[in-house]
């Protein structure tokens, strides 16, 4: 019997909700369907980030971990980082399945309620 290789499960830091999509999925742009939330993180915040995300790199220079920017294109010495997964997944080899994202509160309680924007969050 084959096992298989479990991957490891990382946890961010705290940060703010933009635009989420994670109490259902998004079909606009995606007929798949599309669950995903941008977090705002502060400067220390993301360098906790940042650790977690540079080793999965494999020496990538597009790190997804950006400075944010106000309206008139100015840092704020935040950073923003987008997160998302496919609601429904199909393979090259015919698998479908669907998934949605496991919300749960601080104890591990499933939650239930709408996230909105302005929630804190860890992905």
């Amino acid at each position: 019997m084959a096992t298989k290789n479990k991957l490891p499960l990382y946890v961010s830091p705290a940060g703010t909700a933009v635009y989420p999509w994670l109490n259902k999925p998004d079909f606009k742009f995606n007929s798949d369907g599309v669950y995903s939330v941008k977090m705002v993180f502060s400067k220390d915040k993301a360098k906790k980030l940042n650790d977690i995300i540079k080793p999965l790199m494999n020496g990538g220079k597009n790190n997804p971990l950006k400075p944010e920017k106000d309206d008139q294109g100015e840092p704020t010495g935040n950073y923003v980082a987008s997160f998302s997964m496919y609601a429904h997944v199909k393979t090259k080899g015919g698998d479908e399945w669907d998934q949605k994202p496991a919300l749960v509160d601080t104890v591990g309680n499933r939650v239930e309620s709408l996230i909105g924007g302005g929630s804190k969050l860890q992905v």
